[in-house]
C-alpha cells in the first residue's frame, strides 16, 4: 500500500472512532488514554500533516483537530485563520478526486457553517466560526463551484447526494439563503458546460424513484429548486429566463399527480413528493407569466378537490384519532401518516394563495375549511408533527377559526387526548391494560347512570362508539354484581351472628339464670344488634330483589343495544360500499379531468401552431407592405422627374416667347418652331401621361 492510501486507512478509522461518539460535544484526548508525550507527539503529527499534499489527509487532519484541546483548536480555528480554513474546505469539496475526500470536506463544511447548540428554535442558526462566511471575497466564487459539481457529477451517486445536502444545509439558514441562491441562479454556462446548474437540479427533480435509485434525491433537488425558485421571484427576476415554462411546469405536474401505493417501500417518498410539489407552485405563483397556466393547467380545482379526498377516505390518521387514548398505539398508524398530513396542510396554504386568482379554487379552500374531516388532520399535525407542521397547523387553525360554525372543541379533545397519551409513553402493555382495567373500575356509577339515561331518551348511536357502550354496559352489570357479593356476604356474616346470639341465649337458659350481670349485659347487646342485623337483613333483601329486577332490565338493554349493533354493523357495511363506489367514481372523474387537461393541452398546442401561422402571415403582410413602400417611393421618384422635365420645357417655351415678341420678321418661323415644339411636348405629354397610367396601373 502506498503512502497516501496507508494516511487514508489510517484517517478513516480515526475519524470512525470519533464520529461514534456524540458530535455535539467537545472532546479532547486525554492523559488517561494517552500519556503527555506521546499525545504531544500525535499533535505535532497531525499539524504537520496539514501541508500534506493529499487532499484527504489534509481535510482528516482539519476534522481531527477540532475534537483536540482548545489551544490546538484555536490554532486553526481563531478568527484569524477561519478565512484560509473555510477556503482549504472548498477547495478540498470541489478539487477533491474521491468519493470519501468530497465526504469529509461536505460533513466538515455544515459543521463550520450551521450551529448544532441545543436551542429551543428550530431554525438553523450560523455557527461562530461561519458567522463573517458571506463576507470572504472567495465565498460566491466557490458556491458557484460548488453547484457546478451538480453539473458534471451522475445525480445517482452519493457524491452528488452530499453536494444537495451542503446546498441545502446552507439554505437552511436564513440569514445566507439569498446569497446562496443568488450566487447559483447567476451561474451562467461556460465552454466546459453548455448547462447551468439550476437546469441539472431541474433535471433531476424530473427523475423518478426507480431512476434516481436513491428516492431522497429528487426530493432534495425539489427542495433546493424551491428555494432558488423562491429567491428569484422575490427578486422579481422572470423565471422564464432562467428556465423554460414548459419544463418547469412539467417538474410540478409530475410531483403532484405522483401515485401513492401505500404496499410500495417508496410510500413515504410518494407522499413527500406530492407534498414538495405542492410547496413549489406556491412559491412560483408570484410570477405573472406562469400563474395562469398553473391554475388551469398544472393543479387546476378538481385536481385539488381529488388530493384532498384521497387524504380524508385512506389516510390511518382518520381512524386512530377517532380510537380512546388508551388505545392508541405507536404500532397502529404507518410512517406515511405524517406526509398525507403534510400534503393536506400545504394543498390548503397553496388554495389560500390561488383564491385571490381563481373563483373555482376560492369555493374549493372554503369547502375545505367546513370541512369535519379536516378536523383529525390538524390535531394530528398540531400534537405529533414536526416544528414547521406544527407552524403551518396552526396559521391553518386561525384560517378555519374564521368560519364560526368550527368545531374548536373538538379539536382541542383531540389535541388534549393526544397530549394525555404521550404522558407516559414507557409504559409497558401490561401497565396499561391493568390502568385500563383500573379505570373502568373507578368510573363512577353516576357516570354510568347517566350514560344509560341518555341511551334511554334516544342519544344517536352513530356518534358514540359502540365499544364504548358495551363496555358502560358491562361496567354496570359488574358492578351490581359486586354490590350484589358484598351484600351476600354482609347477609353471611349477620346469619353466623343470630346463630351465635340463638348459642348462646340457649347456654343462658341451660345455665337456669346464673351468669353474671356482665353475660346479661352482653346477651342484651348481642340481642340489640341481632335485632338491628334482622332489620337490615330485611332492607338488604330488598335492596337485592331491587337490584335483580335492576340486572334484569340491563339486561334487556344489553339484548338491545347488541340487537342495534348488528343492524349498525349492516349500516357501516352499506356505507363501506358506498365509500368504496365513490372511490370508483373518483378515480373516474379524476380520469376524466386528466383526459380533459390532455385535451386542453392538445388545444393549447393547436394554438401554438396557430399562433405561428398567423406570425408567419404577418411576416408575409409586413413584407409586402415594405415591397409596396419600395414601388411608392420610385412612383414618386418618376413622378417628380417629369414634373422637373415639364418645369424645362416650360423654361423653353418661354424663351421661345421671348424670342418671337423682340423678333417679329421672324415670327412666322418660330411659329412653325412654336407649334413643332407644342406638337412635341404634346406627344411627350401624352406619353408622359400613359406611362404614369401604366405605373399606377402596376401599382
Amino acid at each position: 500500500m502506498d503512502r497516501e492510501g496507508t494516511y487514508h486507512y489510517t484517517m478513516v478509522e480515526v475519524i470512525r472512532s470519533i464520529s461514534s461518539v456524540d458530535p455535539t460535544a467537545r472532546l479532547t484526548l486525554n492523559q488517561s488514554s494517552l500519556n503527555e508525550s506521546s499525545y504531544k507527539e500525535f499533535a505535532r503529527r497531525l499539524t504537520k500533516l496539514l501541508q500534506h499534499d493529499s487532499r484527504i489527509v489534509v481535510v482528516s487532519s482539519l476534522v481531527l483537530i477540532g475534537f483536540l484541546e482548545e489551544k490546538l483548536r484555536e490554532l486553526i480555528y481563531c478568527p484569524q485563520n477561519i478565512a484560509q480554513t473555510f477556503q482549504c474546505v472548498f477547495n478540498v469539496l470541489i478539487l477533491g478526486d474521491t468519493l470519501m475526500t468530497r465526504h469529509i470536506a461536505a460533513d466538515l463544511l455544515k459543521r463550520l457553517v450551521v450551529s448544532e447548540t441545543p436551542s429551543v428554535s428550530s431554525t438553523p442558526t450560523l455557527s461562530s466560526t461561519g458567522k463573517d462566511l458571506m463576507n470572504y471575497s472567495y465565498f460566491t466564487r466557490c458556491l458557484q463551484q460548488t453547484a457546478d459539481l451538480l453539473v458534471r457529477a451522475d445525480p445517482r451517486t452519493e457524491e452528488s447526494t452530499k453536494i444537495y445536502d451542503v446546498l441545502l444545509a446552507l439554505c437552511s439558514v436564513p440569514s445566507m439563503r439569498s446569497t446562496v441562491c443568488l450566487a447559483i441562479l447567476n451561474a451562467t454556462p461556460t465552454e466546459d458546460r453548455l448547462t447551468t446548474p439550476l437546469l441539472s437540479i431541474a433535471g433531476t427533480a424530473r427523475k423518478s424513484f426507480e431512476e434516481a435509485i436513491d428516492p431522497t434525491v429528487p426530493l432534495k433537488a425539489l427542495r433546493l429548486l424551491n428555494y432558488l425558485l423562491k429567491e428569484a421571484v422575490e427578486s422579481n427576476r422572470k423565471l422564464s429566463s432562467l428556465i423554460p415554462e414548459d419544463r418547469l411546469l412539467s417538474i410540478i405536474d409530475c410531483a403532484v399527480k405522483t401515485p401513492i401505493q401505500t404496499s410500495d417501500p417508496h410510500v413515504i417518498s410518494q407522499c413527500a413528493r406530492i407534498t414538495e410539489g405542492l410547496r413549489l407552485a406556491e412559491g412560483i405563483s408570484g410570477d405573472d407569466s406562469l400563474r395562469s397556466r398553473l391554475l388551469i393547467e398544472v393543479l387546476p380545482s378538481p385536481l385539488c378537490a381529488h388530493l384532498m379526498e384521497t387524504q380524508f377516505l385512506s389516510n390511518p390518521v382518520v381512524l386512530f384519532m377517532a380510537k380512546p387514548p388508551s388505545m392508541r398505539s405507536p404500532e397502529g398508524i404507518p410512517e406515511w401518516s405524517m406526509e398525507g398530513v403534510s400534503i393536506v396542510v400545504e394543498l390548503i396554504r397553496v388554495l389560500a394563495t390561488f383564491k385571490d386568482y381563481s373563483k373555482a379554487h376560492k369555493v374549493q379552500y372554503w369547502s375545505s375549511l367546513k370541512d369535519d374531516r379536516l378536523i383529525p388532520f390538524l390535531a394530528f399535525s398540531i400534537s405529533r408533527g414536526s416544528p414547521s407542521i406544527v407552524n403551518q397547523a396552526l396559521v391553518l387553525y386561525t384560517h378555519c377559526a374564521q368560519n364560526h360554525e368550527f368545531a374548536s372543541q373538538n379539536l382541542a379533545d383531540l389535541v388534549s387526548s393526544c397530549t394525555i397519551e404521550g404522558d407516559h409513553p414507557s409504559t409497558s402493555k401490561g401497565e396499561m391494560n391493568g390502568k385500563k382495567e383500573r379505570g373502568r373500575r373507578k368510573r363512577s356509577k353516576s357516570e354510568l347512570d347517566e350514560l344509560i339515561v341518555a341511551l334511554k331518551n334516544g342519544l344517536d348511536l352513530k356518534n358514540p362508539k359502540t365499544s364504548d357502550l358495551l363496555a358502560a354496559y358491562e361496567n354496570k352489570l359488574a358492578m351490581i354484581q359486586m354490590r350484589e357479593q358484598e351484600l351476600e356476604r354482609l347477609v353471611s356474616t349477620k346469619d353466623a351472628a343470630l346463630q351465635q346470639s340463638e348459642r348462646l341465649r340457649i347456654q343462658y337458659a341451660a345455665s337456669g339464670g346464673r351468669s353474671s350481670d356482665t353475660d346479661l349485659s352482653r346477651i342484651r347487646s348481642l340481642v340489640a344488634d341481632c335485632e338491628e342485623l334482622k332489620e337490615e337483613k330485611e332492607k338488604i333483601e330488598g335492596e337485592m330483589e331491587k337490584k335483580e329486577k335492576e340486572i334484569i332490565e340491563v339486561r334487556k338493554e344489553k339484548q338491545l343495544v347488541l340487537r342495534e349493533v348488528e343492524e349498525e354493523k349492516g349500516l357501516n357495511s352499506t356505507l363501506r360500499k358506498n365509500i368504496d363506489e365513490f372511490k370508483a367514481k373518483m378515480e373516474k372523474m379524476s380520469k376524466a379531468v386528466l383526459q380533459l387537461q390532455e385535451q386542453v393541452a392538445a388545444a393549447n398546442a393547436e394554438n401554438e401552431k396557430k399562433k405561428d401561422e398567423i406570425f408567419k402571415l404577418n411576416e408575409e403582410r409586413k413584407s409586402r407592405e415594405k415591397m409596396m413602400e419600395e414601388m411608392k417611393g420610385r412612383m414618386e421618384d418618376e413622378k417628380e422627374e417629369g414634373r422637373r422635365k415639364m418645369e424645362k420645357l416650360d423654361a423653353e417655351l418661354e424663351e421661345l416667347r421671348r424670342k418671337i415678341e423682340t423678333t417679329e420678321t421672324e415670327k412666322d418661323e418660330f411659329r412653325l418652331k412654336y407649334e413643332a415644339i407644342q406638337e412635341k411636348m404634346e406627344e411627350r405629354k401624352r406619353k408622359m401621361r400613359e406611362e404614369m397610367m401604366r405605373l399606377a396601373g402596376e401599382f
